[in-house]
């Protein structure tokens, strides 16, 4: 009996030593990260995905379609910019091809005023030009002052992925800053997962390197949630850049950081561009209405020359959320004028109006 009693005790003593240290460490973990008001730069240790389920109603997949009228010239035509005013110029041109051109990428709800919704995406999604031109090129390669083509835009259509919301118009759009407000008057009632982008709007210049970010979109058409630490661009304000790796469709995505913990998320920019290397290659001429060609058919018909892309995963730039606010202050009277609201905006722009009076 004692023999035994000799065995077990040790055995007890280490166990209890052992709960000690866990209970320790947990302790200790806990009061690493103790509220200060500051972004967090650890992976947050709290239940996030109901708080993210409900931001990513406000967050909608857009797509935007345009066509294009293409007019061809011959070099003996020698059209340079000085005849781009001539009435008659169309006219000239010995064939005529019809092009569409498309783009994705993602929008979020951030105002509602009565039947009209108001989205935050990229200007780059939804910017085409009216008119794109074509030069041609001599014999080493050299681009020349003769018009080879003239692209004539006819049509363009922006849509969400939102029961009841027609054709998204271009209430705000500011290129430089990479930012548009797109906005639509409601035909349905709306589903009940619709919704405003309730939470708080951040201060990005706050951001420190090294904080942890959530980035939510539609890379690809789906809708994808990941995550990423931010570099801060020396000397900027206006955007900063993520480790992530986003596709095609992610632009507009919004970037949220987390302040003292779940559920304390800010939006503190969207996604803007992801590096690529572009490269030139032959193709053969598209076809319309999204026709493919037959693999291994003989092919005579004209060359053309496309781009291939080459991204450059991992790495990320992105609009900043005080530069959406700096766009949105330049565009207010006009964007508030066209019956739009900024709900998630609004706290932002009634302290300051405060302050100025």
């Amino acid at each position: 009996m004692k023999k035994y009693n000799e065995v077990i005790f040790p055995f007890l003593f280490i166990l209890v030593l052992s709960a000690a240290g866990c209970s320790t460490g947990e302790q200790s973990a806990r009061l690493d990260n103790p509220p200060d008001g500051e972004y967090d730069t650890n992976y947050p240790s709290g239940e996030a995905s109901g708080d993210i389920e409900k931001i990513g109603e406000s967050v909608k997949l857009v797509n935007c379609l345009v066509f294009y009228k293409q007019y061809h010239f011959t070099w003996d035509n020698k059209i340079t910019d000085d005849h781009l005013t001539d009435d008659d110029l169309l006219k000239k041109a010995w064939k005529t091809d019809n092009h569409n051109r498309t783009s994705s990428g993602t929008a979020t709800i951030i105002g509602r005023r009565n039947n009209k919704l108001l989205f935050l995406t990229n200007a780059h999604i939804v910017h085409f030009p009216d008119t794109l031109i074509s030069y041609f090129s001599n014999d080493s390669g050299k681009v020349t002052g003769y018009i080879e083509s003239v692209h004539i835009k006819r049509s363009q259509t922006n849509y969400a992925a939102l029961v009841g919301v027609g054709n998204l118009e271009i209430v705000h759009i500011d290129n430089k800053r990479d930012v548009a407000l797109l906005g639509c008057e409601i035909t349905r009632p709306f589903p009940e997962r619709f919704s405003v982008f309730n939470y708080k709007i951040g201060d990005s210049n706050d951001l420190r390197w090294g904080d942890f970010v959530y980035v939510l979109g539609y890379p690809m058409h789906y809708k994808m949630l990941t995550t990423g630490v931010v570099s801060i661009a020396e000397g900027e304000d206006e955007y900063f850049m993520l480790d992530v790796n986003v596709n095609r469709g992610a632009s507009g995505g919004i970037v949220m950081a987390i302040r003292d913990g779940i559920p304390n998320f800010e939006l503190v920019g969207i996604i803007s561009l992801v590096p690529a290397e572009k490269r030139n290659i032959l193709i053969p001429r598209s076809l319309l209405n999204y026709g493919r060609y037959q693999v291994d058919a003989k092919y005579k018909g004209e060359i053309v020359v496309g781009e291939i892309e080459n991204v450059k995963y991992g790495v990320a730039r992105v609009v900043s959320i005080e530069a959406v606010k700096n766009s949105i202050r330049e565009g207010y009277s006009e964007i508030i004028g066209n019956g739009y609201s900024l709900n998630a905006f609004d706290d932002l722009f009634n302290s300051e109006k405060d302050i100025s009076e």
